[in-house]
């Protein structure tokens, strides 16, 4: 595989890597570097995940895909509009499948799924954009939600799914929750967005989301797209937007203390969602050596605009963009330039 944007990697219990490449293509590794592309669709991959069973799901935008045989056939198993993003899929203790699904345009919420993935129903938080799940060693749900000041930050947060009251709990509003993880202690980790100029950062919860602590030190307020945990249980974030670095706790999430942070590709617009006018910025590793082509995709896999620059030697830059006569919706930009591809999505209000 090229070098390409990179957005999710999952490594199978039997030892399987499979990586997107910045929009609709999974790879799998194969051997001495060398990827093989498995599944592509014009719509971009979002989430890569297996189950108990080693069933593989691609969580992406209009959808689920499952492979039943280490990637080398999909089907899909949940259609939605192609409009809506599936952000998350993990599964609980029971070996029942979750899905957090994000609508940029109102809502959509958590499906559910009983029988490895092959039917699902909706689950509740139909007005809460969701964007991360996660499960306890208690199998309780946990759910992270996403908005906007001016556009919806009411259902924003961290919830809680009660299984004696069968529904959702909301524990902790007016946070703008793009990532989670839970470890073997049941502490909760959230990475924020800075959306807005809102808080960004990372927010932790040791006692089950009753209350919450800001981790201030060496973290900063960067938007923080993932969060993981190693099998020393050691925290990673991955902020992306304005710096796209990544940090590792000095300790085991038992004592947390992060810090640590290498530069790698970047693309985004800001602001985004959007009316008439944005700008995207890029930074890649290195200097550009060929020119730079800026492209504009509909969900139908149109092409509505391209632009070519002659080449300027920086490893980084900003486009301006206007979206007059264009309609309301999600569309897929792409740069391109020598060796390098990357992408990322717009939201025009």
């Amino acid at each position: 595989m090229s070098e390409e944007l990179v957005s999710c990697l999952l490594i199978t219990k039997t030892g399987k890597v499979f990586s997107n490449d910045g929009s609709g293509g999974i790879h799998r590794y194969l051997d001495n570097g060398i990827w093989e592309l498995v599944f592509w669709s014009f719509f971009g991959i979002i989430d890569l995940a297996e189950d108990i069973n080693n069933n593989i799901y691609a969580g992406k935008w209009g959808g689920i895909f499952k492979s039943s045989n280490e990637g080398d056939d999909w089907i899909q198993t949940l259609t939605i509009s192609p409009n809506v993003a599936v952000y998350s899929i993990r599964e609980d203790l029971d070996g029942i499948l979750y899905a957090g699904v994000t609508d940029f345009m109102g809502g959509e919420g958590v499906y559910c799924s009983t029988d490895q993935g092959e039917t699902w129903t909706n689950f509740g938080l139909t007005n809460a954009y969701v964007t991360s799940l996660a499960v306890n060693s208690n199998n309780e749900l946990f759910a992270g939600a996403q908005g906007h000041q001016y556009l919806y930050e009411e259902g924003s947060g961290v919830y809680k799914y009660d299984k004696d009251l069968q529904g959702w709990i909301h524990l902790k509003d007016s946070l703008i929750v793009v990532s989670m993880v839970i470890n073997s202690l049941n502490d909760i980790y959230v990475g924020l967005s800075n959306d807005w100029g809102t808080y960004g950062g990372v927010y932790a919860s040791y006692d089950n989301g009753m209350t919450w602590d800001l981790l201030e030190e060496g973290l900063g307020k960067d938007y923080m797209e993932h969060l993981m945990l190693n099998s020393q249980e050691y925290l990673y974030t991955i902020s992306g937007w304005d710096t796209n670095t990544i940090h590792k706790s000095v300790n085991s999430t038992v004592g947390l203390s992060p810090i640590v942070n290498p530069i790698t590709t970047l693309v985004y617009n800001y602001p985004n969602p959007f009316h008439e006018e944005t700008m995207i910025y890029w930074a890649l590793p290195n200097e550009i050596t060929g020119d730079l082509s800026f492209s504009v995709y509909d969900l139908s896999g149109s092409q509505v605009v391209r632009k070519q620059f002659k080449t300027f030697r920086k490893s980084w830059g900003q486009l301006h963009f206007s979206a007059s006569g264009f309609s309301s919706g999600v569309y897929l930009f792409e740069i391109i330039s020598g060796k390098y591809r990357i992408g990322n999505k717009m939201v025009i209000k």
